[in-house]
This record gives C-alpha cells, structure tokens and sequence, in this order.
C-alpha cells in the first residue's frame, strides 16, 4: 500500500474540496484551543509558473525513513549499517518516549491521513478531532529533515519543487544500488521538497 502527499492548495475537484474544508474546520478549532492561529487555504489561486510537488511511496518506505529518525533521537551518533536499512520497526521503548515527548513531526504523524501546515509549533499536536490525530508543522518537518541529511551526510540541493527535475539531476546518486541509503534519500529528498512548498507556498500537505 502507499500515500500520496501532496499540496491542499492544488486540488480543484469541487468533492475533494468540500472534504478538505471540513477538514480544515476541524482543525481549526483545534488551533484555537491551542492558542495558535488558524489556516486558511487559498484553494485555486495560482501563481504563474508555480510548481507543486506531488510524492507517492509505499508505506514500508516512509517506515524505514521515521526508523532512521527514531535512532538519530537516541543516539545522535548513531551510524546506520546494511542491516538497518531494511528495518522499519521502532522499537517499542524508543517509540514510547518519541510520541509522549511529540517533538518528532516526521514520526509522529498518520501514514495515511493528517496534514502539515505551515504554521510554526514546535510540539506535534495531538488530538482525536484532528483527521488522523496528528497534527505537523511543515516548518519544522523542515528543520527536522535537514538535521537528518545532516547527520546522514547528505545534500539536500536547492529547493525544487519539480520532483522530476529532483531525480533526473540526481538520477545517477539515487540509483547508485552500491549505497544502501539511496532509498533513504530519495524519499527524504521528495519530502524535503514538499515541506519547502508548503512553507513556500503558505499551504498545507495532505496525506492521502
């Protein structure tokens, strides 16, 4: 199974919109509540020759990525093998303090529902009114993903927004089947990508 992640302000199919807003409604009221200021969605306003990234990747995939993030919060000086990156099970006692603590917006999210908006809270929002509980900041998925290329001594490049453009100019690093990370970075590449959008572009990231 995968998801598709992608940018609210995109979409025009008048069904979809109508979801999404009472989406939106609900979270909303859940800012509030949290004393924080509330999104709007500039649905249909496009800007010329404004780019907007879309991304699907399986579910194991994003796994082994939040895998990576939860072994970088334990130990900052983790350093992955060959084995690790076909694992994408956080172990229980490190995903228990990962999710009370709520810091991580990359792991402590839905797989297949929720949203990131640009809004800056450092501390992920929980809450069953939200679509998929959890609510992300896409300022600081931002933030996190870069500590993670960081740590995993990878360049993230300039933002682009064309994922096709991404891959074709990579194409040669992120098919390189000698390095085992190369998934790792590709889909940390996109995500990074769609989160730079989305505090760009002042719109929320769906997962659907």
């Amino acid at each position: 199974m995968s998801v598709t992640i992608w940018l609210a302000r995109e979409w025009s199919d008048e069904e979809l919109l109508e979801f999404v807003e009472g989406d939106l409604v609900d979270i909303n009221n859940v800012l509030q509540q949290q004393g924080l200021p509330t999104h709007q969605e500039a649905f249909g306003e496009w800007v010329q020759n404004l780019e907007f990234p879309q991304l699907s990747w399986s579910y194991s995939t994003i796994h082994y990525l939040r895998y990576f993030a939860a072994r970088f919060i334990e130990n900052r000086g983790w350093n992955p093998t060959v084995e690790d990156s076909n694992k994408k099970d956080i172990p229980t006692y490190l995903g228990d303090y990962i999710f009370e603590l709520k810091k991580s917006h990359l792991i402590c999210h839905s797989d297949c529902n929720g949203y990131y908006l640009p809004i800056d809270f450092e501390t992920v929002i929980y809450d069953q009114n939200l679509p998929g509980y959890w609510l992300g900041s896409s300022i600081y998925l931002v933030k996190e993903l870069e500590y993670l290329a960081e740590l995993l001594s990878f360049n993230l490049g300039e933002f682009t927004p064309n994922l096709n453009k991404v891959y074709e100019q990579r194409k040669e690093e992120l098919d390189n089947k000698s390095d085992f990370l190369s998934v790792h970075k590709s889909l940390l590449l996109d995500l990074y990508n769609v989160a730079q959008a989305s505090v760009e572009y002042g719109s929320a990231i769906a997962f659907t």
